[in-house]
């Protein structure tokens, strides 16, 4: 009897074998990665806003003059300088307490209130992330 000769390629079994191990992979996978895009959106927004927070009170320093800006009670966009920011789709914030006059960065970076300022960001599955405005100044991210 003569012995079969091996190619040394994968048989029809391991090859499915494979392919069904991937996709039970893939499939434990993919909600987290969504979960965490969809995180990702939270705090991109919370970023920008932190950010021209920081852009205006580095102006209000630097030019002496106190600059301003102001929340929107739709919690869907803020303005600064005249300028719209309206946040992604999908997210907004609220607002504590509900200040939704124009308020100041003064001359030395200090806000013109008399005490913190809360801004929420929320999703539509519920996550939260907090940006707390202090009235020295102080911009804090609370949250995951």
């Amino acid at each position: 009897m003569s012995m079969l000769k091996k190619n040394g390629g994968f048989t029809l079994i391991e090859l499915m074998a494979v392919v069904l191990i991937m996709g039970l992979l893939l499939g434990t996978a993919a909600p987290n990665v969504v979960d965490m895009l969809r995180q990702q959106e939270i705090r991109s927004e919370t970023r920008r806003f932190v950010s021209n927070m920081r852009k205006l009170q580095q102006e209000a320093l630097s030019s002496q003059e106190k600059r301003g800006f102001q929340l929107s009670s739709s919690g869907m966009d803020y303005s600064i300088g005249g300028q719209q920011y309206q946040l992604q789709k999908g997210i907004s914030y609220r607002v504590s307490p509900g200040i939704y006059e124009t308020v100041y960065f003064n001359s030395l970076g200090a806000l013109e209130i008399s005490g913190d300022i809360t801004v929420e960001f929320s999703d539509a599955d519920g996550r939260k992330r907090q940006v707390i405005l202090k009235p020295s100044g102080r911009i804090n991210t609370v949250g995951p």
